[in-house]
């Protein structure tokens, strides 16, 4: 039966399973780096829109919710991504879907992880295939 999702490599770790790893992806759900180091939560997450060209600054609605490129699909864009990224990684993020971390700590700031970076989500828990130095700022 065809989903319409396409096949990927998350819930099931290096089997294709049916949905991506990040469309079970929730924000508040704890992420681990590669080693099992809770690194932080996740703040927002963006499903991906693989025919995006350079990205565009969503609106905001009246709910809070960002409208923009993305966001019928279920995703959220978050306001500001990549304002200090180069254009070639804000287009990568976008293409392939990201999550936003939110790092642990006072002052440890955010961190984004593409799609690809999303080795599994297990247990209300998302498994990251690197660790927190990988990630983009």
């Amino acid at each position: 039966m065809d989903t319409g999702m396409g096949i990927g490599f998350g819930m099931g770790g290096n089997q294709p399973t049916g949905p991506r790893a990040i469309d079970d992806v929730r924000t508040g759900m704890h992420v681990l780096d590669v080693e099992g180091t809770e690194i932080g939560t996740i703040r927002s997450v963006f499903v991906g829109d693989p025919e995006a060209d350079e990205p565009q600054q969503p609106e905001e609605l009246s709910t809070g919710v960002m409208a923009g490129p993305g966001a019928a699909m279920n995703g959220l864009f978050p306001d500001g991504l990549g304002s200090e990224l180069p254009a070639v990684e804000r287009t990568r993020l976008i293409r392939a879907g990201y999550v936003r971390i939110n790092l642990k700590g006072w002052f440890s700031g955010e961190r984004f992880a593409s799609s690809e970076e999303i080795h599994d989500v297990t247990d209300g828990m998302v498994h990251l295939s690197v660790d927190q130095e990988h990630l983009v700022r």
